[in-house]
């Protein structure tokens, strides 16, 4: 899967080559040393960021509804070596639907974008890696969180992984 996504190749020209996002990509670094997160704004096009909550919407009936209790480290269960207001110990509820990658068409732009080679080596050159490589997990490479009411996120630290990447598709209506 090699096919262009579709990017606003004006802000972004990554058809053009990583060069000509060297300014992009120190500036997201430096975002990135500061704040914890960098902002990629106005990546999707309006169009295209339409056809994906389109597609969002449209698999929403197929969703994985997940509902637990977890710590900050993302352990389901409390710790007896720790006293009852350790971190370990403090379980908040993390309720969510989930659309694996499985169900995204071959031809999502999502799907294009996360297999893209470009985009991989931005991200790469963004966090300091030489290399990113593509998962092969048949749900996880591309995935979409959606919140409904009464659905939360728990607060956590992602402490497997070197970095975490989030699209924002939608703003939340509050909260």
């Amino acid at each position: 899967m090699t096919d262009c996504p579709e990017i606003d190749f004006i802000r972004y020209p990554l058809d053009k080559g990583i060069d000509a996002v060297a300014d992009t990509i120190t500036a997201c670094q430096k975002q990135l040393d500061s704040k914890q997160y960098c902002s990629l704004p106005g990546f999707f096009p309006a169009d295209t960021l339409a056809k994906i909550l389109t597609e969002v919407d449209n698999l929403m009936p197929h969703a994985n509804q997940a509902d637990s209790l977890r710590n900050c480290y993302l352990q389901r269960y409390p710790d007896p070596l720790f006293p009852d207001d350790h971190p370990r110990n403090i379980m908040n509820r993390a309720r969510y639907r989930m659309i694996p990658a499985d169900l995204f068409a071959a031809e999502s732009p999502l799907k294009k974008l996360y297999f893209w080679n470009p985009f991989r080596t931005l991200i790469a050159r963004i966090v300091g890696e030489s290399v990113l490589y593509p998962s092969e997990d048949p749900l996880q490479p591309v995935n979409v969180i959606c919140y409904g009411s009464g659905d939360q996120s728990a607060w956590h630290y992602d402490s497997d992984n070197a970095f975490t990447m989030t699209l924002m598709l939608q703003s939340a209506e509050r909260g």
